[in-house]
């Protein structure tokens, strides 16, 4: 009798899943007989963000400034108000994305200094800016203030993609989204909505379960405005339980391995089950996620 081991300090399956997907089978090639050890967590996975494009915005006294363009370069941008410049007259200098204005000894008002800088062609190619009231109230000196709040887009409107860097999320997994501003185009507050895996830094979302195991994706028709949330529905119910399987075809319930599942929790399982060739973790969740690491140890003449 040759004893081979499978390391159990090194999972020979290990996966993430979610909803009612079984987990993939392990195969125990050559097995009279073995010992398998099942590791499941079942987890709420925290919600995760992705942001709209938006353009950098800063209100200096009765002037707002906004990025003529898109995204995060936009905040590089600065105003500044310099006192005790050249009487009737302002003077507009630029220094790479650094505005200032040299003001009137007298008095410069929010028009003067908006015709000014719309007057610097560089500068104007730079911001847009809008009057508050009716732009005559003098404006003192101010240091170099930036723009703030300009983000490059997480979506990819022609995929129906978002970005999420590291997610851990796995297909399947239901949440609902919310948002500080507007949400893309195509998508809905208070709405179910299930996760396709595209990679570990991109998903999809879809509209059903069984359509985000297909891989069929909602149209995301718009850029929306803002930064918004996906948050992975709470676990409300379901089981897990460990199966084998002769053929890997047709699976029967290991006894004593099923567990009802109401939060999140962990559980291990240690199983004895000679003859057969395969087993997996079936699993029949509301809602959550969960994360499988299975070992085993062999034996074989």
């Amino acid at each position: 009798m040759m004893k081979r081991n499978y390391d159990p300090a090194t999972p020979m399956l290990e996966s993430e899943v979610a909803q009612s997907a079984n987990s993939p089978a392990i195969v125990l090639e050559g097995a009279h007989g073995y010992s398998a050890v099942s590791e499941i967590t079942v987890t709420t996975p925290a919600a995760k963000t992705f942001d709209s494009k938006s353009k950098a915005v800063r209100i200096v006294q009765d002037l707002t400034y906004t990025a003529d363009s898109f995204g995060a370069a936009g905040n590089s941008v600065t105003i500044a108000y310099v006192a005790g410049g050249t009487a009737g007259a302002e003077v507009v200098t630029l220094v790479g994305t650094a505005i200032s204005v040299s003001m009137e000894t007298t008095v410069s008002t929010a028009n003067q200094i908006k015709t000014a800088i719309e007057a610097s062609a560089p500068a104007a190619a730079l911001v847009d800016i809008t009057v508050s009231g009716n732009g005559a109230t003098a404006q003192v000196a101010a240091t170099a203030i930036a723009l703030a709040g300009g983000r490059d887009s997480e979506l990819e409107l022609t995929a129906n993609t978002i970005g999420i860097p590291a997610h851990g999320l796995a297909t399947g997994l239901k949440g609902q989204l919310t948002t500080t501003t507007t949400l893309p185009t195509g998508l809905s507050l208070a709405t179910d909505y299930f996760v396709i895996v595209v990679d570990a830094a991109t998903i999809k979302l879809a509209t059903s379960l069984a359509l985000a195991i297909a891989g069929t994706g909602f149209d995301i028709t718009g850029e929306g405005a803002g930064v918004h949330t996906f948050t992975s529905t709470a676990i409300a119910g379901g089981t897990v339980k460990l199966q084998a399987s002769i053929d890997g075809v047709v699976f029967v319930d290991v006894a004593d391995s099923s567990s009802n599942v109401t939060a999140t929790a962990n559980f291990m399982w240690n199983v004895d089950a000679p003859y057969y060739k395969y087993f997996r973790i079936a699993h029949a969740l509301t809602a959550g996620q969960v994360s499988i690491k299975d070992r085993a140890v062999v034996w074989g003449e």
